[in-house]
């Protein structure tokens, strides 16, 4: 059924009546109307997202396609299982595929189970396997800075300052998109998360619906002052003004970027700088070519992994990244430490300085001033010793100059490897690269603890 909501309020109530009435004859109904049925009911009862809802009609022409004129009391499992061997092998669709049809053809007989047109709902006896999620890689702490560098150097662009903004505040795809000026709090150092704007062009409330404060470092609020002001020279050519209401990331029209739009520019950005690439898989039966790489929720997800390596809490991270529980144990844990949101953006400032000096995000006047490829240093302020752990076959390596070595003791684990701690002072995630670099292998933070495999005698 399609129409307004009026049209099908008036239809679930028919429906109901039919059903107290006796006129739903379970021998008459079939699962692909039980299914549009099931699909206005969730529209009416359930606050989802027009993109849910969008994402479940599409799964219900499936539905109308492959199981059009099956009775819901005929519905059996040897039925469903021939039906999505034949999708798997003939149409070449993939488990995903099935999976999500299977997800959606259940909900729809758990409602047949529900009004009594069925006794037992048999999609949920079929064995399809739920696909593994993609598991979130964060970048390392040399792509990190490599990609800080990047968007330094390039010509300053609105698709650029989001991922800044994600990499330095941890935002999602969405929030970067949909952050206006009025938003950004120059003189307190933070932006204020409302909205998000989605894939349907729809400007909406966060995905808790819960809008947050962030702060954000000195560097990142220059970063966002000098592409201000770039950006209000460019509408003023086009003769029109910048208001509260103009977005951050805008498009060449000075509107909202398209999301698909701008996930097809952002990994192009990625290939470019080694965080991607394109290659040719086999999926039923056919080569595709497709993305293999970071995408933007993983500059979220190194937001995290950095803060809480770097002993933020997880409180504050919580609250910084906008989720909306965490695990009780954490919470409980981490509520006595909380309140410290500007620590957690000083740090990403921090963090993502590039550099031997730590180079930061220019002012206004000086990147206006400056030539092209030049930027404007700033010295970093020295930070407290870390502990760097050095596990390897050479007890006379020092990871760098001036380290202390604390403590030194041998493990034998099928072979004699030295374990040494050092202690040293690191100012910035340059400093944290040249001790990657000298040590000749991975670095890893863990807490305040950074581990580095030693290079052999």
């Amino acid at each position: 059924m399609h129409g307004t909501k009026s049209d099908a309020r008036r239809a679930l109530e028919e429906y109901r009546r039919e059903l107290e009435s006796g006129f739903a004859n379970p021998d008459k109904v079939t699962v692909p109307e039980l299914g549009w049925r099931w699909h206005e009911q969730r529209k009416l009862l359930k606050n989802l997202s027009p993109l849910t809802h969008k994402t479940d009609e599409c799964e219900l022409k499936k539905v109308e396609r492959w199981f059009a004129g099956v009775l819901v009391s005929d519905l059996s499992l040897s039925l469903l299982n021939m039906v999505y061997a034949d999708l798997r092998e003939e149409h070449g669709m993939s488990q995903s595929g099935v999976h999500k049809l299977n997800a959606v053809m259940s909900q729809v007989m758990d409602l047949a189970v529900k009004e009594h047109l069925t006794e037992h709902n048999p999609c949920r006896d079929v064995e399809v396997s739920r696909p593994r999620s993609a598991e979130r890689t964060p970048l390392t702490l040399e792509e990190a800075i490599s990609l800080c560098q990047a968007l330094h150097d390039d010509e300053l662009d609105g698709r650029r300052v989001a991922i800044w903004l994600a990499l330095a505040t941890g935002v999602r795809r969405g929030e970067a998109l949909g952050l206006t000026w009025r938003y950004v709090d120059f003189d307190n150092m933070r932006v204020f998360i409302k909205y998000q704007y989605t894939k349907d062009k729809t400007l909406r409330e966060t995905k808790n619906r819960r809008s947050r404060w962030v702060a954000i470092d000195d560097g990142t609020a220059r970063y966002l002052r000098t592409w201000k002001a770039v950006r209000a020279r460019r509408m003023q050519v086009q003769g029109l003004a910048q208001t509260p209401d103009t977005p951050v990331r805008s498009d060449s029209d000075f509107d909202f970027h398209d999301p698909d739009n701008f996930s097809t520019w952002q990994r192009g950005y990625f290939i470019e700088h080694g965080l991607g690439r394109m290659e040719e898989a086999e999926e039923g039966g056919r080569k595709r070519r497709r993305y293999v790489g970071y995408d933007f929720h993983e500059l979220r997800h190194t937001q995290a992994t950095f803060l809480i390596g770097n002993g933020i809490d997880p409180k504050s991270v919580q609250g910084r990244l906008g989720h909306e529980v965490s695990s009780m144990t954490m919470d409980v844990y981490a509520h006595m430490m909380g309140g410290n949101d500007r620590e957690a953006a000083d740090l990403m400032g921090r963090l993502l300085r590039t550099g031997g000096g730590g180079q930061e995000a220019p002012g206004e006047e000086a990147r206006a001033n400056q030539p092209a490829g030049e930027r404007a240093t700033a010295a970093v302020a020295p930070a407290e010793p870390v502990r760097l752990t050095v596990v390897g076959p050479n007890p006379d390596l020092c990871p760098c100059p001036g380290a202390k070595l604390v403590e030194r003791e041998v493990v034998r684990d099928g072979r004699a490897a030295w374990v040494e701690e050092w202690r040293i002072t690191v100012s910035s995630a340059a400093d944290l690269l040249e001790i990657q670099r000298g040590a000749g292998a991975p670095i890893v933070i863990d807490g305040s603890r950074i581990t580095v495999m030693a290079r052999e005698a």
